[in-house]
């Protein structure tokens, strides 16, 4: 889920709450999913909106990523999953407030369950 920036959902913390009851747990972008793409390619520890993300990512061109089409070459993501997730790790150790803090993602925390077959 994309936590969205500069104006974050208003209903995020309601949904977290519920999901959260509900035994659902979410992956989290701050401040989108693109966020976690540019993390397979180099670093991110400034501030970004939303639209910021999703431009500097197009602009860079490091796997085809179009603001417009929203598609990406997972081709040149797959060999560069163990540098998204230790940059993703070093956000979360960086930040004492979570999602709340951009950049930050725990979409890697996702991605490793999936890896491992792991439901839950």
């Amino acid at each position: 889920m994309d936590v969205e920036a500069p104006e974050p959902h208003s209903s995020l913390e309601v949904a977290l709450q519920l999901a959260g009851q509900s035994g659902i747990q979410v992956a989290l972008a701050n401040p989108c999913f693109e966020l976690w793409v540019m993390l397979h390619f180099e670093s991110v520890t400034a501030y970004h909106s939303s639209r910021q993300m999703q431009a500097i990512l197009e602009h860079r061109n490091h796997c085809g990523y179009s603001i417009c089409g929203k598609s990406i070459d997972y081709q040149s993501l797959r060999d560069r999953y163990a540098t998204a997730r230790a940059n993703a790790l070093d956000l979360r150790r960086d930040s004492s407030r979570r999602y709340q803090s951009n950049p930050w993602t725990d979409i890697d925390e996702l991605a490793e369950r999936i890896r491992r077959g792991m439901a839950t």
